[in-house]
């Protein structure tokens, strides 16, 4: 495969690629993987009034590798978190580019019944902003009636400029 230098070095069609070029791959993902960074700012919106944390819980994190982001963060919901109306809105760290329109996925776990996990979509809504679907996009009762303790989580993988 060549001259490892530091470097990722370019695969081409019939190299053979070695232990030492995996180990080397493996650690420079390694390193990617420990360097996220938080997204302070994520803003949780609706459509129509806001939703509030309250004492609930939402965290954000995320990698850039040149020009792809990865992103993940998770709502757990409290005692004096609010719902808003309409569905949820969230904001993505860079601006994303291209004509992506799902870029992720949604784990929705419902606190009160153990066999009512979702899995939803990420659709994107503008080039710095998503929604959740899930049997419909995601609000104060879809797919459930969100309650404390109930945990809306996200992974997105995209294009950025």
């Amino acid at each position: 495969m060549g001259d490892w230098s530091g470097t990722v070095p370019t695969i081409l069609a019939g190299d053979v690629v070695t232990g030492t070029d995996w180990n080397n791959v493996l650690g420079e993902l390694t390193a990617i993987s420990s360097a996220w960074a938080e997204f302070g700012s994520v803003a949780w919106t609706a459509s129509s009034v806001n939703p509030a944390i309250g004492n609930g819980t939402l965290t954000a994190h995320y990698t850039r590798v040149g020009s792809l982001l990865l992103y993940k963060g998770a709502i757990v919901m409290g005692s004096t978190t609010t719902f808003g109306t309409g569905y949820w809105i969230l904001s993505i760290p860079y601006a994303i580019t291209g004509s992506n329109r799902n870029v992720g996925v949604a784990g929705l776990h419902d606190a009160s019944l153990t066999t009512n996990d979702r899995a939803g979509a990420l659709e994107v809504l503008s080039s710095t902003t998503f929604r959740v679907t899930a049997d419909g996009r995601l609000d104060a009762t879809t797919p459930f009636t969100w309650a404390s303790g109930d945990i809306l989580q996200w992974f997105l993988c995209a294009e950025v400029a």
